[in-house]
């Protein structure tokens, strides 16, 4: 039987070796570089961006957008609750925020009030919202992979 380079003496296609090759991508590893790497964006967009805006950015948010009508209303409901309320303002922020233009054309959200949320803010919801897509992609990927490649 034959053998890899830099395996142990087990025969090609037995279980344990196909379990290293698994780890190393050769066959199926490439699965689980997707789960670890899409966790790792969760949790970094769920904990380090989202908690810390949630504590910090909420509050300043909900005063740059008081006459807006879709955030003021989310902000009265959730803005001065739980933690997991103020994540939920901050998600439906981050979305107005980042893709204005159909609440903008309603009428729901003023250009003026988004030239008066800060930059760093802004840069946050950025990064949360890019993380969050990465992330779901990569699930996305990995259930596909997992479906058709296998």
């Amino acid at each position: 039987m034959k053998k890899l380079k830099g395996c142990s003496e087990l025969p090609l296609g037995s279980e344990g070796e196909d379990l290293k090759l698994r780890f190393w991508g050769v066959r199926g590893g490439m699965g689980a570089v997707m789960v670890i790497l899409s966790f790792i964006f969760l949790v970094v967009t769920l904990v380090l961006l989202l908690l810390y805006m949630a504590v910090c950015d909420a509050r300043k948010i909900g005063e740059v957008f008081r006459e807006s009508r879709v955030i003021s209303s989310y902000y009265e409901i959730w803005g001065g609750g739980s933690i997991a309320g103020r994540c939920t303002v901050l998600m439906i922020a981050t979305g107005t925020v980042l893709w204005p233009r159909i609440h903008i054309a309603r009428g729901d959200l003023l250009p003026a009030e988004l030239e008066l949320l800060p930059r760093t803010i802004l840069m946050r919801m950025r990064c949360a919202a890019g993380l969050t897509i990465i992330s779901f992609s990569l699930i996305g990927g990995l259930l596909i992979y997992g479906k058709f490649i296998k």
